[in-house]
């Protein structure tokens, strides 16, 4: 999915004719809306367009807000030179009362205005600002605000790594069905749990391999050739076990296996675990899982089971503490605590994916899974099961970490 970027536009353009705009910043945005055309030509081209505050200098330094963008596009539709297909908000049903998928909004440029470009605006004139692999947003996911950051360390380390890492996959040929896969540019998301500032929680990413489904994706070939999926079993927990013991239960034992309460029960419950302040509120979470939530919805009736059998969910809850108890003191420490885990989690995949390509080894992350050729995936296992990584932060580095 080709996303709309405020990193390309065009340093001059010709005149186009009919093409009526209001104001010096609609005369702005149109250089970057012809730059994202001459780049990508008829490709759609994704945006989001509803009224929303402007985003912070650090992904937009021109200032140039959703208004002003809407008006240039208008703007080119009605001239006929693109057409604009409005997106679907997240929150709008059907008239039967079900919600529709939510959709961002794509510009469609027509062949005659991609022509008049690329003929009239040399490759010099075309500037686009170096990759972005980060972005920080506020903890709060339903306001989901994009965040000013300050350079440091950890996050120019992880821009050079991500940059040096998608680089190598965009010169690979990942398909689907014989179809080629978007382009290879990850971007991760860090949260600002600690609202100072800090990159220590989240740091997953997104690419739309993520939205083929799991038996889907053994027909992602990459150079032509088959490929295999490889994951870290029950990979939060083993990562504790690691951090807390040395070393992680698997394969030899699974934190999951608990006598009584089937694997797929106990995986949710442990993921609430890990992101719940105490019993008493993980206790609820679960009961509101089971009522209300979508996901996992293939354990509900073994969770079900389980609380009959054990009496209740707090039962339940010790008996998993009991299977697990190296990793006991890391459970129920709060939200951020459980997205400082998925931190340590995301770290160690992009470390390893990132190691993988200096190896000439391609993988595509999907989580914590790696999906690479079938010939390399001794080479990936070998990097997958090492010692944690000598320089990447290990969760005693958490300067507000309480577990003692």
């Amino acid at each position: 999915m080709l996303r709309f970027s405020f990193g390309l536009e065009v340093k001059t353009h010709p005149e186009i004719a009919g093409l009526k705009l209001k104001t010096k910043k609609q005369k702005e945005a149109l250089r970057f809306v012809l730059g994202n055309i001459w780049k990508h030509g008829t490709k759609p081209i994704y945006l989001r367009l509803k009224n929303e505050r402007n985003l912070p200098k650090t992904y937009n330094p021109s200032g140039i807000g959703n208004k002003v963008l809407k008006g240039v596009l208008s703007a080119l539709s009605d001239s006929g030179l693109i057409h604009l297909k409005k997106g679907v908000h997240q929150y709008c049903w059907t008239e039967d009362d079900e919600r529709k998928p939510p959709k961002l909004s794509a510009i469609l440029a027509s062949q005659e205005l991609v022509n008049l470009l690329r003929k009239t605006i040399p490759s010099v004139e075309v500037l686009e600002a170096e990759p972005t692999y980060i972005v920080f947003k506020c903890a709060d996911k339903k306001k989901n605000h994009l965040l000013d950051y300050q350079w440091c360390n950890f996050t120019r380390r992880i821009h050079r790594e991500m940059d040096e890492y998608c680089r190598y996959m965009q010169k690979q040929v990942l398909t689907h069905d014989g179809e080629p896969l978007d382009t290879y540019h990850v971007i991760r998301t860090f949260r600002d749990w600690a609202k100072d500032g800090s990159f220590l929680f989240g740091g997953r990413a997104w690419h739309s391999v993520m939205g083929i489904k799991k038996e889907d994706r053994p027909r992602i070939k990459i150079n032509d050739q088959k490929t295999v999926a490889l994951d870290y079993p029950a990979s939060g927990p083993n990562i504790l076990y690691l951090m807390m013991t040395g070393s992680r239960l698997s394969p030899a034992g699974d934190p999951y296996d608990v006598d009584g309460i089937e694997r797929d029960a106990v995986k949710q419950y442990l993921t609430i675990m890990a992101n719940t302040p105490n019993k008493y509120a993980a206790a609820g979470a679960i009961s509101k899982w089971l009522t209300k939530g979508k996901e996992r919805s293939e354990a509900k009736p073994a969770a079900r089971a389980a609380e009959k059998k054990f009496g209740s969910k707090e039962a339940v809850i010790n008996a998993i503490l009991e299977r697990n108890k190296p990793i006991a003191k890391c459970l129920m420490k709060g939200k951020a605590m459980g997205q400082h885990y998925q931190w340590l989690e995301a770290n160690l995949v992009f470390h390893v994916a990132h190691q993988l390509s200096l190896r000439g080894v391609p993988a595509i992350t999907v989580h914590d899974e790696f999906i690479v050729m079938e010939k390399d995936k001794d080479i990936a296992e070998e990097l997958m099961y090492n010692e944690w990584p000598k320089g990447l932060p290990a969760l005693d580095k958490a300067p507000w970490n309480t577990i003692k």
